[in-house]
């Protein structure tokens, strides 16, 4: 169930709300409020009396900055999964963990995930991962259909069907796996939003992320080498895989989330101008 607060007061400049009926009165700045996009927690006339507030009007929502700064993450979220998972079919060496071919790419997915959750609130980050989800079940369908044409160069169609034939059911997996583990990482993100108030942006991305990966690592694992691996390789692999995105997730995708949710902000919210577009 999603977290709703309820607004008590707005007086000062400040906004006092709880988070349950019986919980504690808490007060933030307008400015806090929406920076942090807690204003995507509050019911829609709620939202409307605390953005009047601000001077701003909610009828532009996402236009112009807003828009275009959820465009670019929606674009590099899919083209990421994209890239990632067909080169995923092979397996390479990275130290000493056996990874799939799209891993340095891959765990950046989540970087623009949570951007978009930070920023654009939970709503948004649903949609995100449905248009991905719907995007790798029409590729799946495209391809499938394309490798049952006739080849004219027999031997080169031959070995050009061999690289793309398990692609289909591959993307079928993972638009299975965006809607499960994606999901997953939207909803502990938002509820640690929520009862964190929009602090501990790092600790909030970690969490979501390594419980996301590791949903992701169990279904495409043991989905798409079902019949092919044995169950110990199987479970081998997975611990490799999950082990590495979460060391990948501390050292690069956890400071690329906070370079990316800070110039997104710089860009969307003027403050010396007062003007937010939300």
């Amino acid at each position: 169930m999603d977290v709703k607060f309820i607004l008590v007061e707005i007086a000062n400049n400040k906004i006092s709300y709880k988070i349950r009926n019986d919980g504690a009165i808490f007060s933030d700045k307008i400015d806090t409020i929406l920076h942090k996009n807690l204003v995507d927690f509050f019911n829609e006339d709620d939202k409307s009396k605390i953005l009047s507030s601000y001077g701003i009007s909610n009828a532009p929502a996402f236009l112009t900055k807003g828009e275009s700064v959820f465009s670019i993450f929606l674009v590099l979220f899919i083209t990421c999964l994209f890239v990632a998972i067909p080169l995923s079919q092979t397996r390479v060496s990275i130290l000493s963990y056996i990874q799939p071919g799209g891993i340095l790419i891959f765990p950046i997915t989540f970087v623009f995930l949570d951007s978009m959750n930070e920023i654009f609130g939970r709503k948004k980050g649903r949609l995100a991962v449905i248009i991905a989800s719907i995007s790798l079940t029409i590729a799946s369908a495209f391809i499938f259909i394309s490798l049952k044409l006739n080849g004219v160069d027999t031997t080169t169609h031959t070995s050009f069907a061999a690289v793309y034939t398990n692609l289909p059911y591959l993307l079928l997996i993972n638009a299975i796996c965006v809607l499960l583990a994606d999901n997953f990482n939207n909803f502990i993100y938002n509820k640690l939003k929520a009862h964190l108030r929009g602090n501990y942006l790092m600790f909030r991305c970690f969490v979501s992320t390594v419980i996301g990966q590791l949903v992701y690592s169990i279904v495409w694992i043991l989905s798409f080498y079902y019949g092919k691996l044995t169950l110990e390789t199987k479970l081998s692999y997975i611990l490799n895989n999950y082990e590495f995105k979460v060391l990948f997730s501390l050292i690069i995708c956890m400071p690329l989330t906070l370079a990316s949710v800070w110039l997104a902000k710089q860009y969307i919210y003027d403050i010396k101008k007062k003007t937010v577009i939300y």
